[in-house]
C-alpha cells in the first residue's frame, strides 16, 4: 500500500459479517516508500516477503498476527552489485523448491537471490544488454536453479531464463512483446508453459520445451493486463487484471496456435490401456521412480472358453495324434449327431483297412447293396468289364 504499510485482513470475518466487519487484523508500516510486491512463502505460510520503493526487502513473520516480527534477509547496506543499492525493488518471488531462497529484482536491472539461512545475498546478476527495469520474476517450479526475468523496456522488451549455476548470460531469451513486459507467471502443473503480458495488449502463453520459446496461444485485450496468474487447480485457465478495473478469466485453449505440436502435461496420463484388433491390448504406466515404462502388448481372447481347446489342438499338431483327438471329442460330446461326425473324421485318419467302415457308419450295408445290384443286373456287379478267364467275373468283394 501507499506509505509503506502492509495490512493483514481476515476474509472469514468479512464474509460472516456481510461486509459490516472490515476484518483488519494488523496494519504495520514496513517500508519508507510504497510497497511494490508481496508474497507468502509456499512452504511456511507465516512468512510474508515484501519489497518497496525504499530499496528494501523485508520478511514478515505473522505467526502472531497481532504482533508480527519484521526482519531483513541481509544487510541494509548493499552495493549495486550485492543487493539493490538505491534502486526501487519492483518484484520478488519465493523459490518453489527451496524454502529459504528468495529472489528480488529492481528498476536498476539487478536481480538478487537471497539466502535466508546465510542472511545475505547468494548471487546477483544483471542483463548483459544493460536493460534497466525488471518488472517480474518467476521461478521454474521443477528446476530450483532456473528463474525467469521480465523487463519493462518499450524499446527492447525481453523474457530471459537464467540458470544460477552459470549466471553470466541467460540460456534462453525471447523478445515476446513489441513493448515492455509487465508480468510473468510459470504454470505449476506444466513447467513447460509460461504466461506473459505486456503493454502491447497481448497476453501470451509460451512453450519452453524446445530450445527456442514458441507461442502456444495468444489473447488480445482492449487494455493491457498488468498482472496474470494461473488458476491453482484448473488446467489451462488463467486470470488477468487490467487498468479497466476488471479481472478477466481466460482459457489458453481458445486462441491456440495451430502450428504448435506440444501437448500440455495435464493431457498426459500416468497409466492407461487401449484395445486393438485381434484381441490385442496395449498398456503403459510408470514405475516406482515415476519414469514411464515401455508399452506392453498382450493378446486377450474374446472367448476364453476356447483357450483350452486351442491349447489341445496345438498339442495335437505337434504330436500328430489326430485319431486320439477325435476320440476325446467322441467321449466328451453329448450330441449323437456330433459323435457320428467325429467318428467319421476319425475313420478318415485311420489306415485303409478301416475305411470300409465309413459306409457302415453312414447307415448302408455293402453286402445288401451288392445283392440288390446283382438281382437288378442279372449278374454280379463288375462282370461286364471282367475278363472271361477271370473265375470271379471281375468282381472281388472289398
Amino acid at each position: 500500500m501507499e506509505g509503506g504499510y502492509v495490512t493483514l485482513w481476515n476474509p472469514e470475518s468479512i464474509l460472516r459479517s456481510g461486509g459490516q466487519d472490515p476484518g483488519m487484523v494488523q496494519n504495520r508500516q514496513v517500508h519508507k516508500g510504497s510497497v511494490t510486491a508481496l508474497e507468502f512463502n509456499p512452504f511456511r505460510s507465516n512468512l510474508l516477503a515484501s519489497c518497496g520503493a525504499d530499496s528494501q526487502v523485508h520478511i514478515i513473520n505473522i505467526e502472531n498476527p497481532a504482533n508480527p516480527e519484521i526482519y531483513e534477509p541481509g544487510s541494509t547496506q548493499q552495493s549495486e552489485h550485492d543487493g539493490h543499492g538505491a534502486g526501487e525493488v519492483t518484484c520478488l518471488e519465493w523459490n518453489r523448491k527451496v524454502q529459504h531462497i528468495l529472489a528480488s529484482a529492481s528498476n536498476t536491472g539487478v536481480t538478487t537471490i537471497w539466502d535466508l539461512k546465510m542472511k545475505k545475498p547468494a548471487i546477483s546478476f544483471r542483463d548483459p544488454a544493460n536493460r534497466q527495469r525488471c518488472s517480474s520474476l518467476a521461478w521454474n517450479p521443477e528446476v530450483a536453479t532456473q528463474i525467469l526475468v521480465a523487463y519493462d523496456d518499450d524499446r527492447n522488451p525481453s523474457l530471459q531464463v537464467w540458470d544460477l549455476r552459470n549466471a553470466n548470460y541467460p540460456f534462453k531469451e525471447t523478445a515476446g512483446h513489441s513493448k515492455g513486459v509487465l508480468d510473468v507467471a510459470w504454470n505449476l502443473m506444466d513447467p513447460n508453459l509460461m504466461l506473459s503480458c505486456g503493454k502491447d495488449n497481448r497476453t501470451v502463453c509460451w512453450v519452453f520445451s524446445s530450445g527456442q520459446p514458441e507461442v502456444f496461444s495468444e489473447t488480445i485485450t482492449q487494455q493491457w493486463n498488468f498482472q496474470v496468474r494461473w488458476a491453482p487447480n484448473i488446467p489451462a485457465v488463467f486470470a488477468g487484471a487490467s487498468h479497466l478495473d476488471k479481472v478477466a478469466i481466460y482459457s489458453m485453449q481458445q486462441s491456440r496456435n495451430a502450428g504448435v505440436r506440444y501437448a500440455p502435461r495435464w493431457f498426459q496420463r500416468p497409466a492407461g490401456v487401449s484395445f486393438g484388433f485381434g484381441g490385442r491390448l496395449a498398456s503403459f504406466g510408470r514405475n516406482e521412480s515415476g519414469q514411464a515404462t515401455a508399452i506392453n502388448m498382450h493378446i486377450v481372447p474374446s472367448e476364453p472358453e476356447i483357450v483350452a481347446e486351442a491349447d489341445m489342438f496345438e498339442q495335437l499338431q505337434s504330436t500328430g495324434d489326430y485319431t486320439g483327438y477325435c476320440q476325446k471329442k467322441i467321449d466328451t460330446t453329448q450330441d449323437e449327431h456330433e459323435k457320428l461326425t467325429w467318428k467319421l473324421v476319425q475313420l478318415l485318419f485311420q489306415k485303409g483297412e478301416n475305411r470300409p467302415q465309413v459306409v457302415a457308419h453312414l447307415g448302408f450295408d455293402a453286402q445288401a447293396i451288392l445283392a440288390k445290384a446283382e438281382q437288378f443286373l442279372g449278374k454280379k456287379p463288375g462282370s461286364i468289364l471282367a475278363d472271361d478267364s477271370d473265375p470271379t467275373g471281375g468282381w472281388a468283394p472289398s
